[in-house]
């Protein structure tokens, strides 16, 4: 929705007013396309808070931030689904200027208090909340971690922002240092799920966190973890999927969805009914179309080869400051969106809740059940992964495939510590498998998907909505084990399917071989030739190298990740900014 940011002093600190209005400046510009519509600073004493607005609810001056209600001054990025439920059940009408979220939300914490707002509130969302009473500010992020949001300590200072390369840019005399260990787990990922950026002393606030600061005394806490629910019902997961599917759609702005074609965004699309589609040209066209026509929406194909790579890349790495292995997919989709469209929704994380990958195990099932399905459909499924090893060696490169410069060499008991230091550990009650799809969220999710798409999107003035990450849903379907996501008629992704079965779609179009996408080869010669330079100039500079030339997943995905490294460098260590 929008872009946030600002500087709180230390009240021992000498504020320089015209320099602090210039650093604001620059972070507002930097971010600009995050929120193109209106943008304004507050200042109270040593607090500068900033908002870039992309106007979505409310489209009035009422909707404008900073917004301010007594003692409490909010900035906001995000959409909260639920507001004006909560408005309903809890504030009074005669309160409020306008009817946007964000006045919501605020009301609901001066009231109520911010442990009972974000126990309540439903959403994507990057706060930053100022108590003039006291002096306190907090800062805090989604559940999931939809909404990015970094910060910075200097002489006990805070500065923050929606994008790291904003801070980078407004604080240019600071010497702004590479953080090796932050390029170690960006390419043993291909996004980093920790707290660590690529810029040495810039942190990227972890989700469902609260981060408080006073006067140079910063304290944090988790406010949520899945709450295992043991009364979920195959009819009220169902009913939730359906709901939380239905509440994206709240906006006074027109609303376009990512259609693949594949089950998760086929039932997004059947459910919203009238809203129309936008497919990237892929081998699942065919099916984008059958829904499309069946929904009587209109279908907008987008032809990925007619962009720039190279130019994509680099305006990603300089726009938000961070690497990305495949931002140039959603960044394209998003593009072509901006032309008709402010809200575009995506199926993003589906397939982690509803075992969508070969690759999450499911050890109650029993195999035949796959050797059935297998067998009925004439499908080409790879063999489901049995350990939780498998799994990992498929989000995460092995260590010995690369190396890094400055960071000692490390191996699988270094990425098994990482993993178990990011990774909150869920609820007991939760049945064991649920252990590995709550893992795909909070790494893979968590640390490449949502931030590539919130990048990729907010660079071209575009909101991302996911609702199969509505917490609600993550919490039903991590309480129910395989043997209820699972069965031999449907297979993986029972529910999806049985829904989409429900809206009327014939059995091809929910049996069928899970298609991934790829770019048509025109396009992979492109890539190629700048990732064979992408790794020989990384390679020569010291700063990484690949140790294997095998064509082997590690190897591809590796040489990816190292070309979006490579567009980084470009920015930000070429041009000076950043020393190695």
């Amino acid at each position: 929705m929008c872009g946030i940011g600002g500087i709180i002093y230390n009240s021992n600190t000498v504020v320089d007013i015209t320099k602090t209005k210039q650093q604001i400046d620059i972070m507002k510009n930097h971010q600009s396309r995050r929120g193109p519509d209106y943008s304004e600073t507050y200042t109270y004493g040593n607090v500068f808070l900033f908002h870039n607005r992309l106007s979505i609810i409310d489209l009035s001056i009422n909707g404008n931030q900073p917004m301010t209600y007594n003692n409490l001054t909010i900035v906001f990025n995000g959409e909260i689904y639920n507001a004006n439920e909560l408005k309903d059940s809890y504030l009074n009408d005669d309160m409020f200027l306008g009817h946007s979220d964000t006045e919501i939300i605020l009301h609901l914490i001066y009231k109520y208090g911010i442990d009972f707002t974000l126990e309540n509130i439903n959403g994507m969302f990057a706060i930053s909340l100022f108590d003039s009473e006291n002096g306190d500010v907090y800062l805090i992020r989604d559940r999931i971690g939809q909404k990015p949001l970094y910060y910075f300590i200097k002489d006990d200072s805070l500065y923050f922002a929606s994008n790291p390369a904003s801070i980078v840019k407004a604080l240019s005399e600071h010497e702004w240092k590479l953080n090796y260990n932050g390029v170690w787990e960006y390419l043993i990922m291909g996004g980093i799920f920790s707290e660590n950026t690529l810029f040495s002393d810039i942190k990227r606030l972890d989700a469902s966190n609260v981060l408080k600061y006073n006067n140079g005394i910063i304290y944090n806490k988790k406010y949520w973890e899945p709450n295992y629910n043991s009364n979920v019902t195959d009819d009220s997961i169902e009913n939730l999927i359906i709901d939380s599917i239905s509440k994206v759609k709240v906006s006074d702005v027109p609303i376009g969805i990512y259609l693949s074609g594949g089950i998760d965004s086929s039932l997004v699309a059947s459910v919203l009914k009238d809203v129309n589609a936008i497919h990237l040209s892929s081998d699942e066209f065919q099916y984008a179309k059958l829904v499309s026509d069946k929904l009587k929406i209109s279908l907008s194909v987008i032809e990925p080869s007619d962009f720039d790579i190279s130019e994509i890349l680099k305006d990603y790495t300089y726009f938000c400051g961070e690497p990305t292995m495949a931002g140039f997919i959603p960044y394209i989709t998003s593009k072509h969106t901006a032309h008709n469209y402010k809200v575009a929704i995506s199926a993003n994380g589906a397939d982690e809740l509803f075992f969508g990958y070969n690759r999450t195990p499911t050890p109650k099932i029993n195999q035949d059940i796959f050797k059935k399905l297998l067998k009925n459909n004439n499908l080409n499924i790879h063999k489901p992964s049995l350990n939780e090893s498998g799994q990992i060696y498929h989000i995460f490169r092995n260590p010995k495939s690369f190396d890094v410069l400055n960071v000692d060499k490390k191996n699988e008991t270094d990425l098994i510590k990482l993993i178990n230091d990011c990774v909150p550990k869920l609820n007991e009650n939760f049945p064991e498998s649920s252990k590995y799809r709550w893992f795909e969220l909070m790494t893979y999710i968590k640390g490449d998907l949502n931030p590539t798409l919130d990048f990729s999107s907010m660079a071209n003035s575009i909101e991302v909505r996911c609702p199969f990450l509505d917490h609600r849903l993550i919490e039903s379907a991590l309480s129910l084990d395989e043997t209820r996501h699972v069965d031999d008629f449907f297979g993986r992704k029972k529910y999806l399917k049985k829904l989409l079965k429900d809206y009327g779609y014939e059995e091809s179009m929910w049996h069928r071989e899970k298609l991934g996408f790829s770019l048509k080869s025109s396009y992979l010669n492109q890539i190629h030739n700048l990732k064979t330079i992408a790794v020989d100039n990384l390679n020569k500079s010291g700063i990484a190298k690949i140790n294997i030339n095998d064509n082997s997943r590690d190897d591809q995905y590796l040489r990816s990740a190292m070309l979006g490294l490579y567009f980084w460098k470009i920015n930000w260590i070429d041009s000076g900014i950043v020393k190695l």
